[in-house]
């Protein structure tokens, strides 16, 4: 029985091949992809940053003001915070043997009187001033280098100032009397006296001066110069620290960040992409717009990408966390390959946030970062 069985069935084998038809061929026209994932796959973009405020201000807008501004990027200095300098700059100098055809008196001391000496802040304190930076910390050293060989006693005042915004009048920041100060001894720059800002102001300095100075010369001035180098030189050094003041308010309109996340291969409609948003500086940003990069680093204008997000200020031993979430759709086709993202931004003071001087590696950094697939991804199978 067993044996007719196993015959039949090896026939009706044999009949079933021998009437098989193309059209039953399974091989043929079916449709090779599947769809993997259909409640969404996460994968991970990677962490970008930190943008320092450098890169911000290296970034800011293409107006004359704003262009002028980013050729006075200050630079971090030893100590790694973000400071505007100015080294040694001349405001003064003249000649001793000019001075001394004046004198009538050769045997007596001889007091020349140089006015007053004044120059004007470095033009990057004007220039950030204008948009908002602060400067809680600021010095003004005066140096000179003549070629008597004796101190010289001298009066007058020294100080440096701000502009006030709103009557334009001249406000002192320091100052200090020089009654009772003498010039070293110097062939070269040598400091002589040195002024600091008082805690609470941030203004930047607009103008540095020596008011009325008054040099008492040594009697027999001739005998008492050095073989060469005959003039008295004058120069002024400046240093402030950038901090962010309560009316900091910079837009930025084309904003770029450079990444790539492959999405064309998956064939999708919506992505969205997540994110923590670590901010060190005491900036708020607020994105009002956002648009997504190809390769060449343009727009691809069939691609919607969600804004109204605002990211908290920080500060740098207490950096602000904001989750933030980018909602990428095609409006046509499906969202290709992207390569960054172009944005626009409001960028604040935040609020709460007491103004300090800022380090060089402050920053903004997308940390977290992961890309979030809906609808599930589709590949080809292979039969």
């Amino acid at each position: 029985m067993k044996k007719s069985l196993l015959l039949l069935f090896a026939a009706a084998a044999l009949m079933a091949a021998g009437c098989s038809h193309k059209e039953y061929d399974l091989s043929d026209g079916v449709n090779t992809e599947i769809t993997l994932f259909e409640k969404g796959i996460t994968i991970p973009v990677g962490n970008i940053g930190p943008i320092t405020l450098n890169d911000l201000l290296g970034r800011l807008g293409n107006s004359p003001l704003l262009s002028m501004a980013k050729d006075y990027l200050p630079a971090p200095d030893e100590d790694g915070f973000v400071c505007i300098t100015m080294q040694n700059q001349v405001i003064h100098t003249i000649n001793v043997l000019e001075i001394d055809q004046n004198i009538t008196e050769k045997d007596k001391p001889y007091i020349y009187d140089f006015g007053t000496l004044d120059t004007s802040g470095p033009l990057a304190v004007t220039l950030l001033g204008t948009f908002g930076f602060a400067f809680p910390q600021q010095q003004v050293s005066f140096a000179v280098a003549h070629p008597v060989r004796a101190t010289l006693p001298v009066t007058g005042k020294a100080l440096f100032s701000y502009r006030d915004s709103e009557t334009y009048e001249s406000v002192p920041i320091a100052e200090s009397v020089l009654d009772g100060t003498s010039l070293p001894r110097s062939r070269t720059d040598e400091e002589f006296l040195r002024l600091e800002a008082p805690d609470g102001i941030y203004a930047g300095a607009s103008s540095i001066a020596l008011e009325n100075l008054k040099v008492e010369l040594p009697a027999n001035l001739m005998d008492k110069l050095y073989s060469s180098g005959k003039d008295i030189v004058f120069s002024v050094s400046y240093k402030s620290y950038l901090g962010i003041a309560p009316k900091m308010n910079i837009p930025m309109e084309e904003f770029p960040i450079k990444f790539s996340l492959p999405l064309g291969r998956f064939d999708l409609k919506k992505a969205s992409v997540t994110m923590n948003v670590v901010n060190s500086l005491p900036l708020r940003v607020e994105v009002t717009d956002a648009w997504a990069l190809d390769e060449d680093g343009s727009v691809l204008g069939a691609i919607l990408i969600g804004n109204d997000i605002v990211i908290r200020g920080g500060l740098a031993d207490s950096p602000a966390v904001s989750p933030v979430t980018l909602e990428i759709e095609a409006v046509e086709g499906r969202i290709p390959d992207l390569y960054g993202l172009q944005l626009s931004l409001a960028i604040t003071a935040e609020p709460s946030l007491p103004v300090k001087p800022i380090r060089g590696d402050q920053g903004i950094s997308l940390e977290s970062a992961n890309a979030t697939l809906s609808g599930g991804i589709t590949i080809n199978k292979v039969l």
